[in-house]
């Protein structure tokens, strides 16, 4: 039984904003005198220090760290950002590349933002946020939801993704429009629940409807869909999904008008994810509402903690995502619930080793209903 859907996606765009401050396992007169003049905010001539340290140790993950962390705060991320990429890749294990990547997600908040610290990852490309917009979309058989946009002008259709951090597309996809990647553009890694790939970074202007946003776009080499519209786009939006008329309506916060009888769900904001509680079998599970995700997605760990004797395998199957292919299983469960939503009987699937925090609520749970993510309150307001 064939299992395909598309994974949630977490752009891990490799900048960092933490300071790393453990000590090296040795120490040298170029390293402490760079941490010397980097304490003192003299990131010029520290990070002089610091890249003849890596010359003559390249072992050196710290003074790696420290030489990528000064030249984003120079303002040239796009060398920081393949800096940060060179210490997870060659130290994967090192305490320089766990404060990495507990960097990254508040660097991905900020690209979400629109915000792009170096002339290598924007332009100069005025935004459009108009205070509402409503924009029709199609349903693919897969669940996901289809809208139409213009990429640099050229027009794309893309999916509709709330689990996706940033804007993605793939090498191919963009030359299909004619729309080369830089010979420059800096590299970044994306997670998916099949695994971790590279990717380049790149500005962009994407438009739907009348909003028209920079961003940056995160370029892949395989992708099993359209182009992704991720949170880097609307993030400034409440928006409602009606799928009774095939519309999203997108408000500036503290503008929508919805009922006072909707059911609400809480979440909490991880990065660009929204996390909310579910739960599975009456036990509290958290996942992040994903509309990229075809089906609901949990990690092997989940059986074990919510009633395992309620979970009946039903099949083999393969996921495929930003994260490759890989393989998972399906389950059906007593009953999964969100606030006082609860659907029983419910069909799942199961990856071992997920690489991301939670699992996602997918399509198969809300597909059908009319909703409106209201960011101002941190609720999912579903219509009844």
């Amino acid at each position: 039984m064939m299992l395909k859907f598309l994974t949630r996606t977490i752009v891990l765009l490799l900048l960092a904003a933490i300071i790393f401050a453990g000590p090296p396992a040795y120490s040298s007169a170029d390293y402490d005198n760079g941490v010397r003049l980097y304490k003192s905010g003299k990131y010029s001539e520290a990070v002089a220090y610091f890249d003849r340290e890596v010359s003559s140790n390249p072992s050196d993950s710290n003074a790696l760290y420290y030489a990528a962390d000064c030249y984003l705060r120079l303002g040239e991320s796009a060398r920081a950002v393949i800096l940060y990429n060179a210490i997870i890749e060659k130290f994967p294990q090192s305490v320089a590349a766990r404060y990495a990547r507990r960097a990254l997600l508040s660097v991905s908040r900020s690209l979400s933002n629109g915000h792009a610290p170096d002339s290598n990852l924007s332009s100069a490309s005025p935004d459009n946020i108009p205070d509402s917009q409503v924009v029709p979309f199609s349903r693919e058989q897969s669940g996901h939801l289809v809208v139409s946009c213009m990429i640099n002008g050229r027009p794309q259709r893309m999916i509709f993704d709330t689990g996706a951090s940033v804007c993605v597309a793939t090498g191919s996809q963009m030359q299909s429009l004619g729309i080369s990647i830089p010979a420059d553009a800096p590299s970044g890694l994306a997670t998916g629940v099949s695994g971790t790939v590279k990717t380049r970074l790149m500005p962009a202007t994407i438009q739907m409807g009348d909003i028209k946003r920079q961003v940056t776009m995160s370029i892949m080499e395989e992708l099993p869909t359209l182009p992704l519209l991720g949170e880097s786009f609307f993030g400034a939006y409440q928006y409602i999904i009606d799928n009774a008329s095939g519309c999203i309506r997108f408000m500036k916060p503290g503008t929508a008008n919805v009922p006072d009888d909707t059911i609400n769900i809480p979440f909490v904001r991880r990065g660009d994810e929204l996390e909310l509680t579910a739960r599975i079998n009456d036990v509290d599970v958290k996942l992040f509402f994903d509309t990229g995700a075809e089906m609901t997605v949990v990690p092997a760990s989940v059986i074990a903690a919510t009633n395992p004797s309620q979970w009946t395998l039903k099949g083999y199957g393969t996921s495929s995502g930003v994260g490759g292919t890989g393989t998972c299983r399906q389950y059906q469960v007593k009953s999964i619930e969100v606030g006082s939503i609860r659907n029983y009987d419910f069909k799942l699937v199961v990856v071992d080793n997920l690489p991301i925090a939670h699992g996602l609520l997918g399509q198969d749970f809300f597909a059908h209903r009319k909703f409106i993510i209201d960011n101002d309150r941190s609720v999912i307001r579903f219509f009844r």
